[in-house]
């Protein structure tokens, strides 16, 4: 993938490698998973903002690591040259500043907010506005929150993509408990249809021990 760079993004071979790796939690389906669900993005109509989200959030989800994540991402074709240049230097202001905060400030809410506060109508701010009105609103709602709830919030009420959740594990290997378990129980049930049969069926084995009071109790009325 990393040769056929005119077929696969850097972050697209970025997933896989990640995938690949010996000690990665992250598996192969996972990983097919988050391009296939990008692709569906893409072949509808997709916007920087959007697909951006979507990539933070899966590097996020599924801890694949901010530093050659964020790199890979800001070498999307999708990406003009500001958008690659905010990328990088979030990159390097994540930790240090809430990421709700990064996006509220280059959004539209941003300006409109400072237009509103200073009763100045035509200000303009220095940096590049990234983000709508909509998604600056559900950044500032998130401020000091951890970033899924905002990445939700804004695939309910802006149509961003979704990214794909890891799929539990399911095969014989997770079996195995439950069946051992079902086994004993017959074994155990075979073994009581057994001495019923020869006739040494012993019910004690299924009383219950008194509490020592209660035994005192009975053994007071005895006396």
């Amino acid at each position: 993938m990393g040769h056929l760079s005119h077929y696969f993004t850097p972050f697209q071979t970025f997933v896989i490698s990640r995938a690949e790796e010996d000690r990665s939690r992250f598996d192969q389906k996972t990983a097919f998973d988050v391009l296939r669900y990008e692709a569906h993005y893409r072949a509808g109509s997709p916007a920087p903002a959007g697909l951006f989200t979507y990539q933070f959030e899966s590097i996020s989800r599924n801890k694949l690591g901010y530093d050659r994540g964020m790199e890979a991402m800001a070498l999307d074709p999708m990406y003009d040259v500001v958008w690659s240049d905010w990328i990088m230097r979030a990159r390097l202001q994540l930790g240090a500043v809430d990421f709700a905060d990064l996006m509220y400030v280059f959004s539209e809410e941003f300006v409109n907010e400072r237009r509103r506060s200073s009763g100045d109508a035509s200000f303009q701010p220095p940096q590049a506005i990234l983000f709508g009105a909509k998604e600056g609103r559900i950044a500032k709602a998130n401020r000091g929150k951890d970033p899924l709830y905002m990445f939700a919030a804004l695939q309910r009420h802006l149509g961003y993509p979704a990214v794909p959740r890891v799929r539990p594990q399911v095969g014989a290997e997770k079996e195995i408990p439950a069946l051992q378990a079902k086994l004993a129980q017959m074994e155990k049930r075979l073994h009581l249809i057994e001495s019923e049969l020869k006739g040494n069926f012993d019910l004690s084995q299924f009383y219950v021990k008194p509490v020592d009071g209660a035994a005192d109790e009975r053994n007071a009325k005895g006396t």
